[in-house]
């Protein structure tokens, strides 16, 4: 018997149900909660830029929410450095990178640096609600690419582009993933 979606997940017959399902102990995480959290903890701290420490609870099913709905800036290695373990779970195939930690500071616009087979790829990740994400964000990467020294640059986004940051992204071979890819990205489908 699968429990009634509108039913809530934390009530006392929904927990008894999933234990003695799964057996316990027994993490359940609600992603539209996970939503609502996030939206009250933003409302109440205008201004400021939060960040989600992978290290102390690195489930994919929370990463892909905050990903999919709330990407920020410095998202989820600033926290945690990113160690490897931390990018897989963000959506990067482990087997084909290898994972850089970044600086404290002096970063320059570059969220992660990932390398595969002598290529360094710097990525930056922008989450903007309600509009697209212009040319500023390109420029900013290139400029994190060539101070980090990387080969390719990777701009992510849970929102769209604008047609003239597609363009310049094209003219400096910067890659562009919007809110459309995330699940290609994080599925494997899209290989950087």
């Amino acid at each position: 018997m699968e429990l009634d979606p509108k039913q809530d997940p934390f009530s006392r017959e929904a927990i008894q149900h999933l234990v003695v399902r799964y057996g316990s102990p027994l993490l359940v995480i609600d992603a539209e909660r996970v939503r609502q959290q996030y939206r009250r903890l933003r409302a109440a701290l205008p201004g400021v830029d939060l960040h989600y420490a992978l290290k102390p609870l690195p489930h994919s099913s929370l990463i892909t929410t905050l990903t999919l709905a709330f990407v920020t800036r410095s998202k989820f290695a600033a926290a945690a450095g990113c160690h490897r373990s931390d990018a897989g779970k963000a959506g990067f195939r482990l087997e084909r990178y290898a994972i850089e930690p970044l600086p404290k500071t002096g970063e320059q616009g570059v969220d992660l640096i990932i390398a595969s087979q002598g290529t360094r790829v710097a990525v930056q990740a922008k989450g903007y609600v309600g509009h697209p994400v212009g040319n500023g964000a390109v420029h900013e990467l290139q400029a994190g690419k060539v101070a980090h020294g990387c080969q390719m640059a990777a701009l992510v986004t849970n929102s769209i582009y604008t047609p003239s940051a597609r363009e310049l992204a094209e003219r400096l071979h910067c890659v562009l993933i919007d809110g459309s890819q995330i699940s290609d990205l994080i599925e494997g489908r899209i290989i950087l």
